[in-house]
């Protein structure tokens, strides 16, 4: 493991990660993502969603690229709020 710069004690992952011998099991990753998520967010005082600190990450999925206009047979969805 490589580190560069000073890592507050709070996020050490020495602290969430204590054994690099096997992966853990699905509870003790979604207990250690919880973790995370509450240091995170004690650390630079951000407010996550509470269904976040609660129950881990958010469901996501992939998008094209934002900075492109759609190439010739990609679909797109126009969202506007206000």
């Amino acid at each position: 493991m490589r580190r560069t710069g000073p890592i507050p004690p709070d996020l050490d992952p020495d602290r969430f990660f204590t054994s690099r011998e096997k992966p853990a099991g699905t509870e003790a990753a979604i207990g250690t993502e919880r973790a995370l998520l509450g240091a995170i967010a004690r650390e630079f005082g951000v407010h996550l969603p509470r269904h976040a600190i609660r129950w881990g990450r958010l469901h996501t999925f992939t998008t094209r690229s934002w900075t492109r206009p759609p190439q010739d047979g990609e679909t797109f969805t126009v969202i506007r709020l206000g």
